[in-house]
């Protein structure tokens, strides 16, 4: 402006050299155009340091070429303010407003800050919302910060299921493998577990089939000793106390040991164990996985004492003095204390 005037107040002079006047011209425009560059730079101490540390491209306003652009490091140049994104509602894309030019400096030390806008000189904007990027508005510039790329989250390798244990009819998967089916149960190939016979029929251990399931056969008591299976272990009877006198053995010959014992009402067998039981009276107590096999004890035939005598341990034993019987009494009646009668035992 000055040099204008200066031209003007001194016109006559100047109009007389040409050349004169072309350079100034020229001095005026170079001067206009560096003086703009200055005042829309960011405000910084050193500016021509600070551009060959920003190592895509932007520029300040008002330049005049291709060779005036540059790249700053970490940030993509694109035209407008920075808007849309993953947020874009989220306020412009996350803005916030800085009275000063230093948003680039808060977005490189703010992991949530995706890109920063500077205008003349004066303010500033940053914001959060990922994948921003300027709205087409040339009077600014929306520099979006490059994220680093995220590898995908790979899966965890989960441990293959174990093969499941096919097991053949008559056998269910246990914890050590394909265990038989108990008494009074059966399954079919590849059955998960033991189902049990429809009541009352019952069946040997490793049934194969609901067909393998019968009805049990009246007891033979020619030699005297029988028994009739029920579902479950042996519990109850006269004297329950100990799970009805309860005997467990680590083999399988508890049939044997009851037949021997007359004071052995019943036995459960397992895999490789079995029990005795001595309650009399007791029966299975409904639980599937056993069988009670409960002794049938031979009926005895009532004993018949003749007047004078009562059936005793050892057959019909005598009265007692001062006490008598009739014929087929199960007992003897002592006489009334205020009887004046006495009698004696009968020899």
């Amino acid at each position: 402006a000055w040099l204008k005037f200066y031209l003007r107040q001194n016109q006559r002079s100047v109009m007389r050299d040409t050349t004169l006047e072309k350079m100034a011209v020229q001095s005026v425009k170079r001067i206009s155009t560096v003086w703009k560059e200055l005042t829309l730079a960011p405000h910084v101490p050193n500016l021509s340091s600070v551009l060959q540390e920003l190592p895509v491209k932007t520029n300040v306003s008002g330049a005049t070429s291709e060779d005036e652009c540059y790249e700053v490091e970490g940030y993509v140049a694109t035209v407008g303010a920075c808007r849309g994104g993953e947020a874009p509602e989220d306020s412009y894309a996350g803005l916030e407003n800085f009275k000063d030019t230093l948003c680039k400096e808060r977005c490189d030390t703010d992991d949530s800050c995706t890109g920063y806008l500077v205008k003349d000189n004066a303010w500033c904007e940053t914001y959060s919302s990922v994948g921003n990027t300027g709205d087409g508005n040339t009077e600014f510039t929306c520099m979006v910060k490059i994220l680093p790329e995220t590898e995908p989250e790979t899966e965890t390798e989960t441990e293959p299921e174990p093969e499941p244990v096919i097991c053949e009819a008559g056998y269910y998967p246990g914890e050590d493998g394909c265990t038989i089916c108990e008494e009074n149960t059966y399954s079919l190939e590849g059955a998960d577990s033991c189902t049990p016979c429809p009541q009352p029929l019952i069946s040997a251990a490793g049934a194969t089939s609901e067909d393998q399931c019968y009805e049990q056969e009246e007891p033979d008591l020619s030699d005297g000793i029988a028994y009739e299976a029920t579902v479950g272990a042996c519990r109850g009877g006269e004297t329950p106390e100990n799970n009805a006198g309860l005997e467990l053995f680590y083999d399988t010959d508890c049939k044997a040991r009851c037949d021997a014992d007359e004071s052995c009402t019943g036995y459960v067998t397992g895999n490789t164990w079995c029990e005795t039981y001595s309650s009399v009276g007791n029966f299975g107590d409904g639980r599937a996985e056993y069988t009670c096999m409960v002794k049938i004890l031979p009926e005895t035939e009532p004993v018949i004492c003749e007047a004078g005598y009562y059936p005793g341990e050892d057959g019909c034993t005598i009265c007692e003095e001062n006490s008598y019987s009739l014929e087929g009494a199960d007992s003897c009646t002592p006489l009334s204390p205020t009887s004046h009668q006495c009698c004696r035992s009968y020899q």
